[in-house]
């Protein structure tokens, strides 16, 4: 026997309801609460279970477990930032990647030989300070309209904030490495690295949405 969608709308709206705002992790406990009770009528002898029925169950399961879950924020986001890594390492290998990560790295090296290894880095420097502010611009317009977010989304964003800033202020590897060969080499694998980041936060923010249409 399975849930309907109504009835699957109905317990992500009392999560949201009780104060769970990420999407993705009342995506998790969604996906638990609607196993366990679709185990609790697994002999039943319909399919659909009348929504009478399920809200009286509903009523009483959370009445149950509804402290632990309001309690395991941090498990359940552990669970959605494990599946998006995933999906990042998954992005990474697919053969479009692997095919354009060496012509990345081929364009990054001709264009220091024929521009400059110093005007590579001002393009790149100047890439990244725009992408930083775009970023921030997102999380911050994100926060005030109050649209639906994403546990993952806000960590990688600030995990990327983070990194991008102790690479370059802190520890600036163009400064260390002069052999242009492992400079296009550290840049390409930096522009694959954030690129795959992006494309899997869209993949994964377009999953969710999908999920509760």
């Amino acid at each position: 026997m399975k849930l309907t969608a109504a009835q699957i709308g109905f317990i992500d709206n009392y999560l949201k309801n009780s104060g769970i705002n990420y999407i993705d992790i009342r995506y998790e406990m969604v996906d638990h609460i609607a196993t366990d009770l679709e185990t609790k009528f697994a002999d039943c002898e319909k399919s659909v279970l009348q929504d009478e029925d399920f809200q009286n169950y509903f009523k009483v399961y959370m009445a149950k477990n509804k402290a632990q879950f309001l309690t395991s924020n941090k498990q359940f986001a552990k669970t959605a930032r494990m599946r998006a890594f995933k999906l990042i390492l998954k992005n990474i290998v697919r053969p479009t990647s692997l095919l354009l990560t060496p012509l990345l790295f081929i364009i990054l090296y001709k264009a220091i030989a024929m521009a400059g290894l110093e005007t590579v880095k001002d393009i790149l420097h100047i890439t990244y300070t725009v992408l930083l502010i775009a970023v921030v611009l997102f999380d911050k317009i994100n926060y005030k309209t109050k649209t639906e977010k994403f546990s993952v989304v806000d960590k990688m964003i600030s995990g990327c904030l983070i990194g991008i800033y102790v690479v370059f202020v802190f520890i600036r590897p163009d400064k260390i490495i002069s052999d242009s060969l492992w400079l296009s080499v550290y840049y390409t694998l930096f522009i694959a690295f954030i690129t795959t980041g992006a494309i899997t936060l869209l993949l994964l923010s377009a999953k969710y949405k999908k999920q509760y249409e």
